[in-house]
This record gives structure tokens, sequence and C-alpha cells, in this order.
């Protein structure tokens, strides 16, 4: 069976549920067991195979035995996780206003409000944006009104896990680690609108459009961004705003190409446009990276060189380690310390083990493929 064709026709499932629309009678034709079972499997990689369900209800057409249970379940499992979710990112904004602290959610929870039903854009965590300086004062109300059972500072955030396990991550910087993509993002507080209270905020839509670019084409150097990124942009396109201070934004940054062929991708898929050499790329890129990405067409996986990679893991800059060390500020003498202190953490880290493992691996990718791989990133401009 053909690629483009399970590609096309998750696509056309997915614009569907986003947009109402009919299915023809030769779409349900060629809806087989055998393609519907790939279709499945695609949506899920890409955290989609709950819509399934509605679909084949509003289209009156019968999904077989066991798949028929099982997008059953997975419907009624995201709309329960759908309310949990804004169940708890309603009580993380409740308890920082509270206590007085100005902040912002991002991503999947915001964005949710978009789609014809929210459930649709499922998330794996809750993302909330707080001034760095009211970080501990932040992480303090949290302990405070959740149950964390695990808490992990990282480059950008810091990641609390919840007895219910709600995984919420605290940011206290958009900053990508990338010198480029963080001239975009490095604003973010001149860029505010109020939400729901007065310590509650909304990124402004131009803003909101650049850090969603950015932060996608982050998730592309490492191996894809998933069709979600894509839907978030075609569904902000209903919003009004400023296409002039978008693209100039993004040029500080070098994102605007990247940004137009987005929306070609965009076009395509949602509006009838016909595929491009490029869009088809893209597709491919997407759909074959799944949600999370795939390391083997990541920008570091083509580009592999081992031993240069391990000695920037280990040997960070100062100001890196200063994210995840943030005493390191107070005294610059700690940074062999913390070296150390990394080196040590990574070697009984199950995820890194398994990270530098596919690195090796990636030795071994052909040729052709890097360079088809490298090929798409410089006609991105990425």
């Amino acid at each position: 069976m053909e690629k483009d064709v399970i590609f096309n026709s998750a696509i056309t499932i997915i614009d569907g549920a986003l947009n109402k629309k009919p299915i023809s009678d030769d779409f349900k034709k060629q809806l087989d067991g055998e393609l519907l079972k790939k279709i499945y499997k695609l949506l899920k990689f890409h955290g989609f195979n709950h819509v399934l369900f509605n679909f084949s209800k509003e289209n009156d057409f019968e999904l077989f035995s066991p798949l028929k249970e099982i997008v059953e379940s997975d419907y009624f499992t995201a709309l329960s996780k759908s309310e949990n979710t804004s169940f708890e990112s309603g009580q993380i904004i409740e308890a920082l206003s509270k206590a007085k602290i100005k902040h912002v959610i991002l991503k999947g929870e915001e964005l949710k409000s978009l789609y014809p039903k929210g459930f649709i854009r499922q998330s794996a965590d809750i993302d909330v944006l707080v001034e760095e300086e009211n970080l501990e004062k932040a992480l303090k109300i949290l302990n405070e009104n959740f149950e964390i059972v695990s808490q992990e500072r990282n480059f950008h955030d810091v990641t609390l896990i919840t007895a219910s396990n709600v995984v919420i991550e605290l940011h206290f910087t958009l900053s990508e680690n990338d010198e480029k993509l963080d001239l975009i993002t490095n604003d973010w507080k001149d860029n505010l609108v109020k939400g729901k209270n007065a310590y509650n905020y909304k990124l402004n839509t131009e803003f909101l459009i650049c850090y969603l670019v950015t932060h996608t084409a982050y998730h592309f150097y490492n191996g894809g961004a998933g069709i979600k990124a894509v839907i978030d942009l075609y569904l902000i396109k209903n919003l009004p705003f400023n296409k002039e201070i978008v693209l100039n934004r993004l040029k500080v940054g070098g994102l605007d190409i990247f940004y137009e062929k987005l929306n070609d991708l965009v076009l395509v898929w949602f509006e009838g446009n016909t595929h491009t050499d490029l869009t088809l790329k893209m597709q491919e890129f997407i759909l074959s990276g799944g949600e999370y990405g795939n390391y083997y067409q990541s920008k570091k996986a083509v580009n592999n060189k081992n031993v240069n990679n391990i000695v920037k893991k280990i040997f960070l800059p100062y100001s890196t380690l200063c994210n995840y060390y943030p005493s390191l500020k107070k005294c610059p003498l700690l940074y062999p310390v913390f070296i150390v202190h990394r080196f040590i953490k990574a070697l009984f880290s199950k995820e890194k083990l398994d990270r530098a493992k596919k690195q090796i691996k990636a030795e071994e990718l052909p040729v052709d493929k890097k360079e088809n791989i490298n090929n798409l990133f410089k006609e991105l401009n990425l």
C-alpha cells in the first residue's frame, strides 16, 4: 500500500474532524480494514487516534472489531484526559493568581480553545510560563497546592509530576538554547495581553505565531514537529493578526521562509492546494517523525560526529549550565563541580543512554537519506 494513500487519508480524516467536511463516497469505499489499521497507526503516532470515533459516527461507516472497541476507548480516554487537564490548569491559574504571580499558560492548554472541540487537541503536559525572578515562589505555591511527587530542573523549565500523574512544565524562559531562535522570543514580557484576571496573561497573536513557529523549527532540528504544529498554525489563521509584524519578527531569527513554507503545507492539507515538491517532502518528514520526532531524521543524526557531540554535551557553556544550576551564577568557581555532577547524572540516565545508542546507530544511516534531509533543511532555511 502506498505511503501517500495512508498520509492523505489521515489528513482527510483530521480535516473532517476540524471542519465537519463530509467525505466522498469514493473515499468511504477505500476505507477497508487494512487501510483503516494503517491510518489508525499513523494517527496514534501523532496523538490523533481518538478522532476516528466521531469521524466514523458522523460519516456513517462502521469500524470493524477490534478496532471499533479500541477507537471508542481512545475517544473516552481523550475526553477524560482533556477534562482533567483543563481542571488542573484552572487550579494552577487560581493558585498562581492568589499568590499574585504573573503567568502565561502556553501551547496545548491555551490552543485547544481554537479547536471545534477542545479534547481534539490533546496535551502531554501543562506548560506554564513565569518570570525567572518568580520561579522559586511559583514552585513553592505549586508544591503547597498540589501533591508533587517528582521535580526536576531542565534548561528552560522545572518539570513537576503530581500524584495524579499530571505533568506540569514550569517555564522560566522561552529560550531553546539556540542563539538565532532566541532572538525571536527573548522579549516575551513585552508581548502579553490580559487573560482571565490581573495575573493571568496570554501571548498576543503575532507573538504566539512566532513562538509556535520557533518551537516547531526547534522540533524540526530534532526529527519532526508532528501534525499538531501545522494544525495549530492553520487554526490561528482564523484570528485577526498583522502578518507583516509576524514576518519581521521571524526574519530576525531567519524563520520567515520556514513560516511561509509551513503555510504552503497548511493550504495543501486544509484548503485544497496542489502539492509542490517541497510540501511533499515536508509532509513525508512531518508524518514520518510522529508526535515527538524521530531521532534518525534529526539534524544531529544526519550531521553526526559522536566525539564532538559528547564533548559539547559534557562541557556545556557557563551561561547554559547556569540554567540548570542557578547557584552557579553566584559562584562561578563551582563550574567544574556541576560539570562532573551532570556527567555522573547522565551515566545513570536510561533516557540519555538510549539517546547515546541512537547516536551511534545514526552513523549507519544511508548517505542519500542524510543528504535528502540536509537538503530539506536548506530549502526551509533551517
